[in-house]
């Protein structure tokens, strides 16, 4: 009996879901000082409800000043939106840096 509600609540659970963004390019970056070191990505790709995320921004970024592994993938996301190069985003599959915005795990530069 638990084990097929553990299986249940594994498939259902919203948390499960990350999202994967490939062959796209940024439309838009954005910080603002209300929400801290936090960076707001925007895609070309177009926005789908998928877990927690229901915003039009495609990912957030938590930049915190000691986080080196942040600031170099902040830096990529720059050279990427600089030069309009193709990109692969993956997400954590949870909201913890911002309500409904899924926050970013992976950037890959194409």
């Amino acid at each position: 009996m638990y084990k097929v509600l553990f299986l249940v609540l594994l498939v259902f659970s919203g948390n499960s879901i990350s999202r994967e963004l490939d062959n796209i390019t940024i439309s838009k970056l954005m910080f603002d000082d209300i929400y801290g070191n936090k960076l707001y990505i925007e895609t070309t790709e177009g926005w789908t409800e998928v877990g927690c995320h229901r915003s039009t921004w495609s990912f957030v970024l938590n930049i915190p000043t000691n986080s080196e592994l942040h600031r170099n993938m902040y830096s990529m996301l720059l050279a990427a939106k600089a030069s309009g190069a193709k990109l692969k985003l993956v997400g954590k599959a949870t909201c913890d840096d911002h309500n409904f915005i899924e926050s970013l795990r992976r950037v890959e530069l194409k």
